[in-house]
């Protein structure tokens, strides 16, 4: 996943290189001892929004793994450490992840898959959506049209037109 871009790849090469890109914001990690995953800079929350932790870095926290929230005797959360470190709603997400009383790897799965297997499908689903999000944002439509259009007691054609239409 880091390999370097070289001027001197064939084309196939330099193509798998831009679908790199594709195929790591179609991941995250499913957590097993918590050891290979980065705290702050991996996709490892149970949400396809931000997947990341968006809470600041705290000292001496840097470069710390899940398993450095994790307590390594009840193989539990740690319950303090998460509260002193993350947002509150980070906190219930951390927490809605089961963990294994087995020592399990760490694993890279498909985050818009419920099976956990990155498809082309869900590949395609993901920039679709960054088409289309792009698309909106380009035409200058703040979010509160947006929210007004989608919270309209209509049938979903009828928002899906007048969202169009805008």
């Amino acid at each position: 996943m880091d390999a370097p871009i070289c001027s001197q790849g064939s084309y196939a090469w330099k193509s798998i290189l831009k679908g790199r890109n594709v195929l790591k914001k179609g991941l995250k990690w499913r957590i097993g001892t918590g050891g290979a995953v980065n705290l702050w800079t991996d996709p490892w929350l149970p949400t396809t929004i931000h997947p990341q932790i968006q809470s600041p870095v705290v000292q001496d926290f840097e470069n710390a793994k899940v398993c450095s929230i994790i307590n390594p005797i009840s193989k539990c959360w740690d319950a303090n450490l998460l509260n002193m470190l993350f947002l509150p709603n980070e906190v219930l997400l951390i927490q809605s992840i089961p963990l294994s009383q087995r020592p399990v790897e760490d694993k890279l799965v498909g985050s818009f898959n419920p099976s956990g297997v990155y498809t082309v499908k869900s590949g395609y689903k993901l920039l679709s959506q960054e088409v289309e999000v792009s698309d909106f944002r380009a035409q200058g439509v703040d979010n509160e049209v947006w929210k007004m259009v989608w919270g309209l007691k209509v049938q979903n054609k009828i928002k899906n037109f007048i969202w169009r239409a805008i």
